[in-house]
């Protein structure tokens, strides 16, 4: 019954099935056999994971004629951006409510990566300082649209809410699906963990499609008892959406928070050595805020034995490349020293 409460949810198409990829030479250099879901590739924004749970998400927007996204996030927001570009597809107007709650400034952060992309995209920027309270400033922008005849809609922070969830249940059945295919036994899930939303439908993607392999999401942002509980209530919102069937209390999230570091957006030694691993090993990309600091712990995790020799492990791209150029002038400087050596 599950099964079908959740194919009968309305849908928009956003994101075609994603390409599960073997990492040979960087799986043999861990002792794993690693793959990876390719996320990022996408037709539309620059690719991401959160083009998942706007399928999800835009359906009433789109029934009740809405002319209008809002959305909010950190100054470099992946799901902002995202937003953005379906707007833009859509043919509706967006506004973004971008706080400097992460500690950097200069050029590369403050007016590249995704900021670029999000003016392309013809979105309206509203630029908050760190301590300011976007919640209160969104109800205040979507009032003042609704006074100037617009219909707004609010889509939820980084897209976490029980309907955006559902992108990553769908994200659990390509993945069994391409199991099956090729002939695969997957014996570990990895992915970054930040708003709870991806977590939280990979959990119940994968009790429902009977994956059968556990999910480990790393955290990029709170700490592990935080996320565990922030997970936990977007399960169970998820678990009433769809009648209440899922078997909550075996959905327990696991959660690795020692790749934090400084905090949110700010990069440390693993995360520059994830980014150079994969780049340099299989010539992909990873982003400094999200899955370069997941592949750090998966990396940790098969250096400290956590992995069994020969297990597969797949690690879930969520996209966030064009953070990389916003953060351009960190990764120079950690490369110069390098060289030096």
């Amino acid at each position: 019954m599950h099964k079908q409460k959740y194919r009968a949810l309305a849908r928009v198409p956003l994101l075609d099935r994603t390409p599960l990829m073997r990492l040979k030479r960087l799986g043999e250099a861990l002792g794993i056999d690693l793959y990876i879901k390719r996320d990022d590739m996408g037709a539309l924004g620059g690719g991401g994971n959160k083009l998942r749970k706007l399928e999800f998400l835009l359906p009433p927007a789109i029934e009740q004629g809405c002319d209008t996204l809002i959305t909010f996030g950190a100054l470099q927001s992946n799901h902002a951006r995202l937003t953005a570009a379906v707007a833009a597809h859509f043919g509706m107007k967006c506004h973004l409510i971008l706080n400097r709650k992460v500690p950097r400034a200069g050029p590369h952060y403050e007016a590249g990566g995704n900021l670029v992309l999000d003016t392309l995209f013809g979105a309206h920027l509203h630029l908050l300082p760190g301590e300011d309270d976007p919640l209160a400033y969104c109800e205040q922008l979507k009032a003042d649209l609704v006074a100037k005849g617009h219909k707004p809609w609010v889509i939820p922070f980084g897209g976490s809410d029980a309907h955006g969830a559902m992108g990553h249940v769908a994200c659990i059945e390509e993945i069994v699906d391409q199991a099956r295919e090729q002939g695969l036994k997957i014996d570990h899930l990895v992915h970054a963990s930040g708003s709870g939303g991806t977590q939280a439908g990979l959990l119940i993607g994968a009790q429902i499609h009977g994956a059968g392999f556990p999910v480990l999401g790393v955290s990029v942002l709170h700490p592990a008892d935080r996320l565990r509980e922030i997970v936990s209530n977007i399960v169970g919102d998820a678990a009433a959406l769809l009648g209440g069937s899922l078997d909550t209390q075996a959905l327990a999230p696991q959660v690795d928070d020692r790749f934090i570091g400084r905090g949110y957006g700010l990069m440390h030694e693993t995360t520059k050595e994830a980014l150079s691993l994969v780049a340099a090993t299989e010539g992909m990309l990873l982003d400094p805020v999200y899955t370069g600091k997941a592949f750090a712990g998966l990396v940790a995790r098969a250096r400290d034995g956590g992995f069994r020799p020969g297990d597969t492990v797949v690690f879930l791209h969520t996209g966030g490349m064009p953070g990389i150029f916003a953060y351009s002038d960190e990764l120079l400087d950690a490369a110069a020293v390098g060289a030096s050596k």
